[in-house]
């Protein structure tokens, strides 16, 4: 059984990235979303329509950046 190399870390990776810089974009991910969340929670209180526009904008930017990586460099063929 071989693991899959279609993954948004390995497309990272095949971009020129290392190991290390990926786990860095990741934890930047996750540490921005960590910090829009609690945000999201403070503008839901103030009953503003507001926080579903800037979650839905967000939601897409980074899938938008993340998928658009995964089709402009592919996996290296192996002969």
């Amino acid at each position: 059984m071989v693991g899959g190399k279609d993954h948004t870390t390995h497309h990272l990776v095949y971009s020129g990235l290392t190991d290390r810089k990926v786990w860095y974009v990741f934890l930047l991910i996750g540490a921005f979303s960590s910090i829009f969340a609690v945000a999201m929670v403070n503008l839901i209180q103030l009953d503003l329509g507001l926080p579903i526009v800037l979650f839905i904008s967000y939601f897409f930017f980074v899938f938008a950046i993340l998928y658009r990586n995964t089709i402009k460099h592919t996996a290296p063929k192996n002969k």
